[in-house]
């Protein structure tokens, strides 16, 4: 299953998607990447890491630097943080890396991309832009 206005992104003459899929025990739900190759018009699947397999509601995918990237929003009472996973090595299920964990400030709503010196592009609220320094914070 793959909601239409969940983001999506191109890497390597394919497109991406978080979906999610009934494990097949019947009682959970498995988020993962599907995908589908624009020059063969085949559909394929990359499994995400354990830590990101049962987040579906509250993943995005997105590119960085030619890399699927896919953004976890953790919403809490105490606040709202977001972590940042990778994938190094295109198609390698090992090769998921969590890249940064930001604990996002009042306002800060999502990301909406990356820019060339690192930062992250955030949405706010009044959506507004915010460019934000992972190393610095």
């Amino acid at each position: 299953m793959v909601e239409v206005m969940w983001s999506q992104a191109f890497v390597n003459g394919v497109l991406h998607w978080i979906a999610c899929d009934v494990v097949p025990n019947g009682c959970e739900i498995q988020s993962l990447v599907m995908s589908f190759t624009i020059e063969d018009e085949v559909f394929g699947e990359i499994m995400l890491p354990d830590a990101l397999a049962g987040l579906t509601p509250n993943l995005s995918i997105m590119l960085f630097e030619e890399s699927l990237v896919v953004v976890n929003y953790e919403r809490e009472i105490d606040g709202a943080s977001c972590e940042v996973w990778v994938m190094k090595q295109y198609g390698v299920l090992e090769s998921w890396s969590r890249l940064y964990r930001i604990n996002l400030v009042v306002g800060m709503e999502k990301v909406v991309g990356f820019r060339n010196n690192g930062d992250i592009l955030f949405s706010t609220r009044r959506n507004d832009l915010v460019s934000y320094d992972p190393i610095s914070g």
